[in-house]
């Protein structure tokens, strides 16, 4: 029972130091994405196609 409970506990701090490192890194990758997104507001978009049904192939 006591092992139980040291590996609970070091499982569950793993999982709480993880969860912080992982927001204070995202926090950063998060503004930089958003100052990227920002200088490209005039992105341009490439050539779209329709496509249109037929309803007798062998006619068209």
């Amino acid at each position: 029972m006591n092992r139980f409970l040291i590996l609970a506990t070091a499982m569950t701090g793993a999982f709480s130091l993880g969860l912080f490192f992982n927001s204070i890194f995202y926090a950063d990758q998060k503004k930089s994405t958003q100052s990227q997104t920002n200088n490209n507001s005039d992105m341009k978009l490439g050539a779209f196609s329709i496509s249109l049904s037929v309803k007798d192939l062998e006619a068209s």
